[in-house]
């Protein structure tokens, strides 16, 4: 089996010695982002196949560089199998997915609890994952499956860009803020370089910039939604958290080495697949 963490591992190592890691940030998230694009131009076909992929790549990243499983492994292939085949039953029966919504939701109130109340020197859990790491392709289609009822939906572009607004901006403003104003770290044993100034600006960042492409894009905005916006940008910086956590427990820098300058997929997306179970549920119910 061929593994593709090694051969983009040392094209890395050949890239970094000819640009900057700046250089190679921005060129990847261009590529990343033309990407997207081809796939959306496609339709619903292009989206969903792409889904797919970036699930088959998140897990065998969780699976092979942080649990360090062996490719070969029963845990491995049932993972594998399980999104594999409940993927290919989400395509078939697409009224079905709301239901996923929901199982993704649960799941991530599972996650919240490993995030604030596991304690990071635990071994017992460290155990349990790579005892039960098969259960990482559970993880993976409900978090994804939420993603392909944003895509299912009539408006889906417009609401692409909206939870897009959401979780970017969680980013772009506490990085913003938090070189500007960044004193006190927020939780320095998962994420030394996150600042308090720094996730308040990203947050207040996120909340104003979507409440105003909700009223101005979606035409609906109230004090209800405004509260769930809140509620989005933090769950959000969660997200990003659980990952931090992830990697410290398991000792690993990046999930991978797939793109030049960013690290993995799951390194891109972790806040993303986290918080769009409960912005799935914020559109079902509220739009």
């Amino acid at each position: 089996m061929v593994d593709y963490q090694s051969i983009s591992k040392q094209i890395n190592m050949q890239l970094e010695t000819k640009f900057s890691n700046t250089s190679l940030r921005i060129v990847s998230a261009f590529v990343l982002l033309g990407i997207i694009i081809l796939a959306a131009s496609l339709g619903s076909w292009g989206l969903w196949s792409l889904t797919f992929v970036m699930g088959l790549l998140t897990i065998e990243e969780i699976l092979s560089n942080l649990f360090k499983t062996q490719r070969i492994s029963l845990q491995y292939i049932t993972a594998m199998i399980i999104f594999i085949i409940g993927y290919g039953l989400l395509f078939s029966f697409e009224n079905y997915l709301s239901y996923f919504v929901l199982g993704g939701i649960a799941f991530n109130l599972a996650c919240l609890f490993y995030l604030f109340f596991n304690n990071i020197q635990s071994l017992n859990f460290i155990v349990k994952m790579q005892k039960w790491s098969f259960i990482v392709g559970v993880f993976v289609l409900l978090l994804f499956s939420s993603l392909l009822w944003v895509f299912s939906q009539n408006n889906a572009l417009k609401l692409m860009f909206f939870i897009l607004i959401i979780n970017s901006f969680v980013d772009i403003g506490g990085w913003f803020f938090g070189k500007l104003f960044g004193r006190r770290k927020l939780w320095p044993t998962i994420s030394p370089n996150k600042t308090i100034n720094g996730t308040i600006g990203g947050v207040s960042t996120s909340v104003i910039l979507s409440s105003v492409y909700s009223y101005l894009v979606l035409e609906k905005f109230n004090l209800i939604i405004f509260i769930m916006l809140i509620v989005l940008a933090l769950v959000s910086q969660c997200g990003d958290l659980f990952q931090s956590k992830l990697k410290r427990q398991f000792e690993v820098k990046d999930s991978s080495n797939l793109i030049p300058g960013h690290g993995g997929i799951y390194d891109r997306i972790d806040s993303l697949i986290f918080v769009i179970p409960f912005f799935a549920l914020m559109i079902m119910t509220l739009y």
